[in-house]
Order: C-alpha cells, then sequence, then structure tokens
C-alpha cells in the first residue's frame, strides 16, 4: 500500500528553508512558501512553489508544516501580527 505525498507549507526561506522547499520540490511534493522578508521565494516559485501572502495562508495551506525561523523574535513576529508582550516557542538545534 502507498501512501500519498502530502503537501508541505514552509515558513521561513533563510539559508535552511530554502534548502528544505527545494528538496521537496524536487521529491514531488507540493509546497506552499512564506517569508517576512519578499523575494526569497522567487527560486522556488520558478521551481513550482506556492506563494503565501501570508504565514497563516501558509499554514493553512498544508497539513505538514515546517518553520525556519532565526531567533525568537522573529517567531514572535510571525506567529501574531498583533502586538503581543509575550510568546511561547519550542526550538531545536542540533
Amino acid at each position: 500500500m502507498s501512501r500519498a505525498r502530502e503537501a508541505v507549507a514552509l515558513l521561513g526561506l533563510g539559508v535552511m528553508g530554502r534548502a528544505l522547499a527545494a528538496t521537496l520540490l524536487d521529491g514531488g511534493r507540493a509546497v506552499t512558501v512564506w517569508n517576512r522578508s519578499p523575494g526569497r521565494d522567487t527560486e522556488l516559485v520558478e521551481r513550482g512553489a506556492h506563494r503565501a501572502a501570508a504565514a497563516r495562508d501558509a499554514v493553512l495551506a498544508a497539513p505538514v508544516v515546517v518553520v525556519c525561523l532565526y531567533d525568537h523574535v522573529s517567531r514572535c513576529a510571525t506567529r501574531s501580527s498583533r502586538s503581543s508582550s509575550s510568546c511561547a516557542a519550542a526550538s531545536w538545534s542540533t
């Protein structure tokens, strides 16, 4: 029994995010991308990725979401467009 390839949304298109998105595209996945700074998704969109207008749109576009953000400040800014005095996030790194 084969398992269908699920679509993936990727937030954060720094070095790691762009590499992950490219690998997912190479593997035949439908990929939706979003980045806070415009222009980092151009090559990926040319290769077939879908550009999300907002982080929320990317998250709603796929059942699997990968977040590659630089630091606590960028995580909080991405989490909500509203001002917030606190932001909780989990970080994993190697």
